[in-house]
């Protein structure tokens, strides 16, 4: 128990798909953790129905309800609001508003890239207004957007239009990015910054799936570390440090999406807060990690402190295994009728942790995004062969059916898992 801790209140915004992990922590440290919001999680025992992007409501009930600090784990749209009203109240915040507007906008970190030699896809100047030659393929995104809403992968004219159209919509600054389509054999590089001092921990490469024709990829499973980290590291971590440090980035956990193709790399975006794919459990298993109990107690003492943890990792099998993989499951649109396996799963060897976004009767949206994931499995392994049969366990216990019994599982291809399993020999 951390004694500077015991007793404090913690507000919880966001986080409840890793609630687990905040619960022992909390229990473990006697903090007293409140959540609040337009349906507040009915999992905590103290909730309010205040709006958490509502500056007002936010101070009055941050002020009346004696909270000592802010967990900020949720979306980009409320993390950004948290900023301002943190800042108001003199509490704790990881980040500053115009530190996130700088990062969080495609257009504005692709400048910043490019002035620390850092490579990214090549952009058109294309407008439905004032439109240029274009080399297809091409893919359109919101520059603001998140978690593949709003992308489209455009092969002709006519996409191009569409996809155009359909990034403005889900923009909320109307701002588009047209980009050349590079080889989306993806990597995710992280960040722990403590104190301002930026820890590497992790490369991990990324087999995306598309969930509908022509839309934006998604994970589909991440292998931590990369096969290609020496070369990375080699070639970028001090440019990108440089980066970081530039913006006065003092805190938290920092990530970025990058393509590889062939001996090139094309860095596409940043995440600033946990990844909803969930890799804090890699990080946690390679690094000694754990970013979440960093997180809540930055929150509560203004002092960054990054190890000395106790591990995430509530079940911690098989540690001397050298590979972690995050394995995720896709649903199809539909409202949860029944969910089997995931106990079975959780009793399993290799299995490190199993994350469920959704329940019965939750609704999966139709997004063709991230947000149709149901499910991460993270388990570790040593060999392809291990690989396979815990995939292979996987497909067979994990059973997901609407209110009619009807599957929902997308089930990924035989050709996705070849491929996991030759990248991994």
């Amino acid at each position: 128990m951390f004694k500077e801790l015991n007793g404090k209140r913690l507000l919880v915004l966001g986080g409840t798909a890793w609630a687990d992990i905040l619960f022992a922590f909390a229990k473990e440290n006697n903090i007293q953790l409140l959540t609040t919001g337009k349906n507040p999680n009915k999992m905590f025992s103290e909730y309010y129905y205040v709006d958490s992007t509502d500056h007002e409501g936010m101070k009055k009930l941050i002020r009346e309800k004696n909270i000592d600090g802010v967990y900020v784990g949720s979306h980009e749209g409320v993390i950004r609001q948290a900023t301002q009203y943190l800042a108001e109240l003199g509490l704790p915040c990881y980040c500053r508003v115009e530190q996130w507007d700088t990062l969080m906008n495609k257009r504005k970190f692709k400048e910043l890239c490019q002035k620390f030699d850092i490579p990214v896809a090549p952009k058109y100047n294309w407008t439905l207004q004032n439109p240029c030659e274009i080399e297809f393929p091409v893919i359109t995104k919101p520059a603001d957007g998140c978690a593949s809403v709003g992308i489209k992968i455009c092969h002709n004219e006519e996409d191009l239009r569409e996809g155009y159209q359909f990034a403005y919509d889900n923009s909320p600054s109307h701002e588009v990015l047209v980009e050349k389509l590079v080889n989306n054999s993806g990597m995710d590089v992280f960040f722990q910054i403590t104190n301002s001092e930026i820890e590497f921990c992790g490369l991990g490469d990324k087999y995306p799936v598309q969930l509908a024709e022509g839309a934006g990829s998604v994970a589909g499973a991440r292998i931590l570390p990369s096969i290609y980290t020496d070369d990375f590291r080699s070639r970028f971590e001090d440019k990108l440090k440089a980066m970081f440090s530039s913006v006065g980035l003092y805190q938290g956990l920092i990530w970025m999406e990058v393509f590889h193709d062939g001996d090139d790399y094309y860095f596409n975006e940043v995440g600033y807060r946990p990844n909803g794919s969930l890799t804090i459990v890699g990080i946690d298993y390679f690094y000694g990690i754990n970013t979440v109990a960093a997180d809540m107690y930055y929150a509560l003492t203004g002092t960054g402190k990054a190890h000395g943890f106790s591990s995430l990792i509530l079940k911690p099998h098989e540690t001397g295994k050298k590979k972690v993989c995050e394995y995720w499951i896709a649903c199809k649109h539909g409202t949860i009728g029944t969910i089997e396996g995931i106990d079975e799963l959780k009793s399993q060897p290799n299995v490190l942790a199993v994350f469920p976004k959704y329940d019965v009767g939750s609704t999966i949206p139709h997004t063709n995004g991230f947000a149709q994931n149901f499910c991460v499995v993270h388990f570790a392994y040593d060999t392809s062969a291990e690989l396979n049969t815990v995939i292979g366990f996987i497909k067979t216990t994990v059973v997901v059916t609407d209110s009619n019994g009807e599957d929902m599982i997308i089930h990924k291809s035989d050709k996705f898992v070849e491929g996991l399993l030759k990248d991994n020999q």
